[in-house]
């Protein structure tokens, strides 16, 4: 998924959607709690899981991210495994992360940010912490976009991905480190911005 389909995800009007964000944010305290559950309970969240994403219309991204999230964590196992650690830990863990992810997505993608700024607002934050966290969230797409111009920039420089993965972990920071400098740029931007309107 990228970053305007899910600015698309947020804007549809499911019953998910419509659910205030303080009833979403038990989906991810209960993904915490399955942790000390057990395995049992951490199968039939994930099919809670499922389910919610399929009321959201997200079945998709769940497959996509969790896909993902297995060919990352296949990397992590084999890593465990060369330096002797439990695989079948691992695996258990990796599945326990999973589950906290898939609850923190379907939150996110399903509240919009006013619904999250007046509900950041009801738990009493100091609002200072309120509006860092609130032009965080705004910033992703405008950071999304950056990206995209990053990324067009190498390929008319003929950029090409390696096959080889550890070559193209290396090539990765040709888009990290100037998205790195962008984002330096950008938030002294804004700082000043703020600061000219008595911030």
């Amino acid at each position: 998924m990228n970053l305007l389909e899910f600015v698309e995800v947020q804007r549809r009007e499911t019953l998910l959607h419509r659910i205030p964000p303080e009833a979403k944010l038990i989906i991810i305290i209960l993904a915490v709690l399955t942790g000390y559950l057990g395995t049992r309970f951490m199968l039939m969240f994930l099919v809670f899981l499922t389910l919610l994403f399929g009321i959201a219309r997200m079945l998709r991204y769940m497959i996509y991210f969790s896909s993902l999230f297995w060919v990352i964590g296949g990397v992590i196992i084999l890593i465990n495994y060369l330096l002797g650690y439990s695989i079948s830990a691992t695996v258990l863990r990796l599945f326990y992360a999973m589950l906290i992810a898939l609850a923190s997505i379907i939150f996110m993608a399903t509240t919009d940010i006013e619904s999250f700024e007046r509900f950041l607002r009801r738990l009493r934050l100091p609002e200072s912490f309120i509006k860092t966290l609130v032009v965080s969230y705004n910033l992703i797409p405008s950071f999304y976009m950056e990206t995209l111009k990053v990324r067009n920039a190498q390929y008319a420089r003929g950029f090409e991905w390696s096959k080889n993965p550890i070559r193209r972990a290396i090539q990765a920071s040709y888009v990290i480190l100037p998205m790195f400098f962008l984002a330096i740029i950008r938030g002294e931007m804004l700082r000043k911005s703020i600061l000219a309107r008595g911030g």
